[in-house]
């Protein structure tokens, strides 16, 4: 998820933030434990049976070596695209927050 908030603690007025959750059951919770475990990214966060992982770059290094198949694969390619503007701070910028957010609408639903 890519995910934009406003703040008035920066100076584009909006914090940029990436999340990766994983959707399943409250059955699979040992599941979802030991790919904590396997990705040693931190704690899980439940929230209604999604559980969301706190190290994102570690999804995207796994997913670069293993690809996503089918229409996701879109979304995480501008997750990506989201990610290596991030990591250029172009999201500190009004330009960057702009350019994400462009992307942000044609994920999931808006392709």
């Amino acid at each position: 998820m890519v995910g934009i908030a406003k703040s008035s603690g920066s100076s584009t007025g909006h914090q940029v933030y990436l999340i990766f959750s994983v959707s399943q059951h409250i059955r699979d919770e040992l599941l979802m434990r030991y790919l904590v475990n396997y990705f040693n990214c931190g704690r899980l966060v439940r929230k209604r049976d999604v559980y969301e992982f706190s190290d994102v770059e570690k999804f995207v290094v796994f997913f670069d070596k293993y690809p996503i198949l089918g229409e996701k694969a879109k979304n995480f390619l501008d997750f990506c695209i989201v990610s290596d503007l991030m990591k250029s701070k172009d999201h500190l910028t009004e330009e960057g927050v702009a350019k994400i957010r462009k992307i942000k609408e044609g994920m999931n639903r808006g392709r």
